[in-house]
């Protein structure tokens, strides 16, 4: 006997791409049909095809709640914070660091492979980035609001980089050991944007302070050097 569905439509529908996300886990994207999803849902494929008309629809809504999920939660874990600690929360909370961000990017992850040659999932896939994209330069915006990021940093392009970034760093994580993971969760977020933005840490380790562009800095640096040079010259003139 099937067994029945209950809670409302959307209830329903996120019941059924959750049991979507494991069945492309155990069987692979390639793999998985409408019946494997009805079989781990105890009913038969009817009741999907009342809420998606094909896979193919399901694939897009199954990607679409996974993707908005990660960035609403990433979006709540930053909003009582600010500048450079904002961002780095925001960037860790992005990585499959737990069980639902890790079951989440090993879907995702399914869907690259499978997009080459297929116009359907490229759409899918084209539709994920921009959306992610979207998200970072927003971030990115935010932090040139409340002066933490230099002026004439732009959000649209530095939006790609971190967004290069935080993917091809998940996709590692997915394959580390649990060590691994660990030492990647607790320094490599913060190593990249004191790198790259120049952002500095706490002593506690967290990320804080103005983020310069690499020019600015240099220039800074080489001032600061060139002023102790003067002063130096300055007094052995004195001393003749």
């Amino acid at each position: 006997m099937a067994l029945r569905m209950v809670g409302s439509p959307e209830d329903r529908k996120q019941t059924i791409a959750r049991a979507t996300c494991r069945a492309i886990i155990e069987l692979g994207l390639h793999r998985m049909n409408l019946r494997d999803i009805a079989r781990a849902l105890g009913t038969t494929t009817g009741p999907l095809q009342h809420y998606f008309r094909s896979k193919e629809e399901l694939l897009l809504y199954t990607k679409n709640l996974l993707v908005d999920e990660l960035l609403n939660n990433a979006r709540e874990a930053g909003n009582k914070l600010r500048g450079g600690e904002r961002l780095r929360v925001v960037c860790e909370h992005l990585l499959p660091f737990t069980e639902s961000a890790r079951m989440a990017w090993l879907v995702l992850t399914a869907f690259n492979g499978r997009a080459i040659g297929d116009k359907q999932l490229t759409a899918m896939q084209i539709s994920r980035y921009t959306k992610c994209r979207q998200f970072f330069a927003t971030e990115i915006t935010l932090a040139k609001e409340t002066g933490v990021l230099d002026p004439s940093v732009d959000p649209a392009l530095e939006a790609i980089a971190l967004a290069s970034f935080v993917d091809g760093l998940a996709v590692q994580v997915l394959f580390l050991s649990k060590a691994d993971a660990k030492r990647a969760q607790e320094e490599l977020v913060r190593g990249y944007l004191e790198r790259s933005f120049g952002i500095a840490r706490s002593p506690g380790g967290n990320s804080r302070g103005r983020i310069a562009n690499t020019r600015t800095r240099g220039a800074t640096a080489a001032g600061q050097v060139g002023a102790r040079r003067l002063s130096i010259v300055s007094r052995r003139a004195r001393k003749l």
